[in-house]
């Protein structure tokens, strides 16, 4: 689970998507609103892995990668509210290529 300071509730956002700037990566959608902090929440649709076991899994496995990459991140970009969706594809890839594939998304991000 990820720590307070770097979550957020997305319900609370009112207009995320309509706002948000977009990245496509294979594995991931990143919708990124220009903030104070980076927060992150993590989104698995019930089309990508069709069990709530399955998909609080896979959240819980981005969300400890994201713990390794936030500090990397902090350091080298802007703050950003984001909101990472999962891909089919996220389910059957391997650490490494997630821990990459999301400290590229990360530090692509760009203030508008």
């Amino acid at each position: 689970m990820l720590p307070k300071q770097h979550s957020f509730k997305l319900r609370q956002q009112r207009g995320f998507f309509y706002k948000a700037e977009r990245y496509f990566s294979h594995y991931f959608t990143l919708f990124y609103v220009p903030a104070e902090a980076l927060k992150t929440v993590v989104v698995i649709p019930k089309k990508v892995v069709r069990l709530a076991t399955g998909r609080n899994k896979l959240r819980r496995e981005i969300e400890s990668y994201l713990l390794e990459t936030i500090p990397e991140v902090k350091i080298t970009s802007a703050s950003f509210f984001v909101c990472l969706v999962a891909k089919s594809a996220a389910v059957s890839a391997d650490k490494t290529e997630l821990l990459t594939e999301l400290k590229k998304a990360y530090t692509s991000l760009k203030k508008t």
